[in-house]
């Protein structure tokens, strides 16, 4: 079942209609039905914040649903590279102002 079709469930399961479950959550409408019918997918914040409030554990929200967790891999990569990114030109930038303030330094 994807995550879409879980939280289809969870909200019927509740009787919610797509307004309520928005509301709940601070989102649209047209956001949860995009959800339901797998137009798109809550981020992993939001996965967190509807597992705590159904008490059900992200394991069961995430099961047999491969496209979410590859989609969560490819964010964390994305991150891991700009945060490597962001050191490499922390260090090439702290690099330059040593060579310049040593450069200033002789004269």
């Amino acid at each position: 079942m994807s995550i879409g079709e879980q939280i289809n469930s969870l909200r019927k399961r509740n009787s919610l209609s797509q307004d309520d479950f928005a509301n709940m959550f601070h989102v649209s409408r047209q956001t949860i039905s995009n959800w339901e019918n797998g137009k798109s997918y809550p981020d992993l914040e939001m996965i967190i914040k509807i597992s705590n409030y159904f008490k059900i554990s992200v394991d069961e929200l995430l099961k047999n649903d491969t496209k979410i967790v590859e989609k969560i891999d490819d964010e964390k990569r994305k991150k891991r590279k700009y945060f490597i990114l962001l050191i490499v030109i922390c260090v090439i930038g702290s690099a330059l102002i040593l060579i310049l303030y040593n450069k200033y330094q002789e004269e």
